[in-house]
């Protein structure tokens, strides 16, 4: 059973860093297309998505971590 769910832990943080990132790629590039801007919408959609991935990455590991400690103290 614990192999599963290190296995859904993975998956969990595979999906969290891509989609934001595959999102601002996305988002940018139409509103780069929408304002006729070439790629400065998109580069800034880039960076902003991907800091939202490692900042939610990083809070999914603290909880996750949080959570062995708390089994192993008690």
């Amino acid at each position: 059973m614990k192999k599963y769910k290190n296995l859904v832990f993975l998956m969990q943080i595979g999906i969290n860093m891509s989609l934001p990132i595959l999102a601002g790629v996305l988002i940018g590039k139409w509103l780069d297309d929408f304002f006729d801007t070439s790629p400065v919408i998109l580069i800034v959609c880039i960076i902003i998505f991907t800091l939202s991935s490692f900042l939610s990455l990083f809070r999914i590991v603290k909880g996750a971590f949080h959570i062995d400690d708390n089994k192993k103290e008690e």
